[in-house]
């Protein structure tokens, strides 16, 4: 599992709600798109959490450009409203 997004305490949280609710062992963080690319291509982790909002890109425009890259990916996506 990777969590992308640019507040750190975002991504320390929602690793600790899904190492503890879902029994994921390992939990990769990247603040933008650029950092969780190269954890992606090197790790292929099976489900990518992300804010649509990044400090690179939008969340849509990753999602976009890694289900080119890797079609089989899990991707789920939050925003605040």
């Amino acid at each position: 599992m990777l969590v992308v997004g640019d507040d750190k305490a975002f991504r320390k949280q929602l690793c600790t709600l899904f190492e503890s609710a879902s029994g994921f062992e390992a939990c990769l963080e990247a603040k933008g798109s650029a950092e969780a690319l190269r954890k992606i291509k090197r790790l292929l982790p099976g489900l990518i959490v992300l804010k649509y909002s990044l400090p690179d890109m939008s969340g849509l425009e990753f999602a976009q450009k890694l289900k080119a890259f890797a079609p089989e990916l899990l991707i789920f996506m939050l925003t605040k409203g």
